[in-house]
Formats: C-alpha cells, structure tokens, sequence
C-alpha cells in the first residue's frame, strides 16, 4: 500500500485555506491583485490542487492492473470521493438561493448535472458552489487518467497526451486568453478543462519520474522549493490576474507550483514538531473547507451581517476572518468525519477490484484533489 505523503496533505491543507482568504479578502475589501502574494495564491492554489490530484492518483494506482473492470471501480470510488462534500454545498447554495430572492426558480437540469458531477465535460461554467467549477474539471480530467493509466505501457500514447496537454495550455495562454481583457471577462474560458489538464498530466509525470528515473534527496527538494517559493512570490507582475495566466508569466508560476508539490513528494514525513497536527487537520478537512466557505459566506452576508450591524468594508473582513474562518473549520470536522469518511470507506468496499482482492487490502487514500 502506497504510505501517505504528508507533506502534500499540509500543502493541500494550506492551499484550501489560501482559497478561502481570497474570497474573504475579495468578498469584502476587494480583490487582490497579482502582485500580491493571496492575488497569486488565489490562482495557483487550485493550480496546485491539480498537480497534486496528479500525483496522488499516479501513485495510488500506479501498480493495479488497468482494463475496464478497474476503470468502472476507479470512476466509482472518485464519485463517491467528490460528490457528498459538493452535494451538500450545491444543496446549501440552492437554498440560499431560494430564500434570498423569491423570483429564484431553480434549473433542475443544472442541478442534476452538478449532482452527477458531469457538467465540467461540457458546461465547465454551469457549476452551483462556490469553487465548483474546479471540481467538474477533476472529474472530466478522470477519463484522461484512465486512458493514461491505460497507455503505461505503450509510450506513444503517454507521450501524446503530455503533449495534447501541453499543447492546449500554451494555446490558451498565447491565443485564446486575452492579457487586454480582465480575467472575470474571460473566466469561461479559463475555466475549460482544456486549460487546465496540463496541471493535472504534470504532476502524473512529476510522480512518475521521481518513482523511476530521479528524487533529489531531501536536502535537495528543500533547496528547490525555496527556490520556487521565492520565484512565486518576487516575480514581476502586477494588475489583474489575467497578467500571471497569459504568456510566459503563466509558464514561471506553474513551474514553481510544480517544482513545490515534486519537492514535498521527495520530502514525505518532514518532522514539522508542534505544526504537523493543525496542518494534518487542515490537510484532511481541505475539501470541506474548500466547498463549504463560500455557502456559509453568503449566510452570513444575506443574515448575520445585517444583524450585527456589519456593513463597512474592513469590519466585514475581521468578522470574516475571526468569526466566520473559525466556523468553516469547526464544521468541517464534523463533516470530514460524519460524511467524507463514511463514503470514502463505502468506495472502498464497492470498488475493490481484483488487484485489491488479491493484495487483500485497498489501494492509500488519494486525497480528493
């Protein structure tokens, strides 16, 4: 059994939470722009999201014998990893929805693509929560990953899906997305799987050659995510978001994000003393706290806000980061534990395939990004 990589579950953790201040930062004293460091990190945390969705899933079912049967126990177990969580966000949102405006007719057809999840393989934008859109490229990016895990073997086909991947990130980068219009104007594009599916095929092949051909040692992943971080966070840009997405700046920001996520997988169990339980508890409870902050925001906007009396600006992002964080977080422990972890080990029990049946035991937690 593929041992857990801790460190990437403290990445993962730190990333969802980056998310969150973001939009709490956006949501009340406006939004960061790309010169600062939660302009940056509200971009390239999901980026990050994908590499290590990559990585994870390369290194859970790197051994297991790949044909039909697998797929179907593959697709099964990652529906039953992503859909509680979003299911209970899409649920909330709709409700918010419906009750702060009575002219809100739900669109059921919307809401049934967002509960099977397939909506990001043809309407990336018709997501419903907050972040959703990220999710239904995870799931489309699943049927690359079986046609990936499929060609192993047969390096024409691998080798022609790096570059597919590659291909499309540059198009969109060079052609399709434009640094002469905002990022928000252009957000149904940047949303396209297409656009993305490079993150997602990098950190399978930042897996696969650190498992076969090269790891630097942990001495050596530490210098070379300093050296990333550095990069990230020095490197000259600045206005809208659209400047770190477009030309050779996105090229910059997603090797450094690569370069940090292929580090920590060379450096699995870095003792961090008193830091590793708040950041395992983060790491675990990342997808909650990923799609459950923007719900329980517009509660508090539509409700409490109100209430309290709250309506400048800066008092909104104190109570947002002092009252409202705290509460993402503490109801993210009762839903990691009464809801993610139940449908994870039902996954488990449904999708055991015969590799797993022989190994009597299922294959590590991939995690859900």
């Amino acid at each position: 059994m593929q041992q857990r990589i801790h460190t990437i579950d403290y990445f993962r953790g730190l990333m969802a939470l980056s998310v969150m201040l973001y939009h709490f930062f956006s949501w009340s004293v406006g939004v960061p722009e790309s010169d600062s460091l939660l302009g940056r990190l509200g971009i390239y945390a999901v980026s990050s999201f994908y590499i290590v969705s990559g990585i994870s899933l390369y290194l859970v079912y790197r051994n297991s014998r790949w044909g039909w049967r697998e797929i179907k126990s593959f697709g099964l177990k990652r529906f039953l990893r992503l859909s509680p969580v979003y299911w209970l966000a899409t649920a909330l949102m709709v409700v918010l929805y419906s009750l702060g405006n009575n002219s809100y007719e739900p669109d059921w057809f919307n809401i049934f693509e967002n509960l099977f999840l397939v909506f990001g393989l043809y309407n990336p934008d018709g997501y419903i929560p907050v972040g959703g859109w990220s999710i239904g490229n995870e799931f489309s990016f699943y049927v690359f990953f079986s046609l990936l895990m499929l060609s192993l073997n047969k390096r024409w086909v691998f080798a022609s899906l790096m570059i597919f991947g590659l291909l499309s990130y540059g198009v969109f980068c060079f052609f399709i997305l434009s640094s002469d219009k905002s990022l928000a104007q252009q957000w149904g594009d940047y949303i396209n799987p297409l656009n993305q599916v490079f993150l997602f095929f990098s950190g399978v092949v930042a897996a696969w050659l650190k498992e076969r051909y090269y790891s630097p040692g942990k001495k050596g992943a530490f210098i070379i995510a300093c050296a990333a971080i550095f990069v990230f966070v020095f490197y000259p840009a600045s206005g809208d978001k659209i400047n770190i997405v477009t030309g050779w700046a996105r090229f910059v920001f997603t090797s450094t994000c690569l370069a940090v996520c292929f580090s920590l997988l060379c450096m699995p169990n870095l003792s961090l003393k008193w830091l590793s339980k708040p950041l395992g508890f983060l790491g675990d409870r990342s997808y909650t706290i990923y799609m459950l902050h923007g719900a329980s925001f517009l509660y508090f906007d539509k409700y409490v806000a109100p209430s309290l009396g709250i309506g400048r600006p800066e008092e909104k992002l104190v109570f947002l980061l002092f009252g409202l964080a705290p509460f993402v977080l503490l109801i993210s422990f009762f839903v990691y534990r009464y809801l993610e972890v139940p449908f994870i080990q039902l996954g488990r029990k449904l999708s055991v395939t015969y590799t797993e049946r022989k190994a009597n035991k299922g294959p590590a937690s991939a995690g859900w990004f």
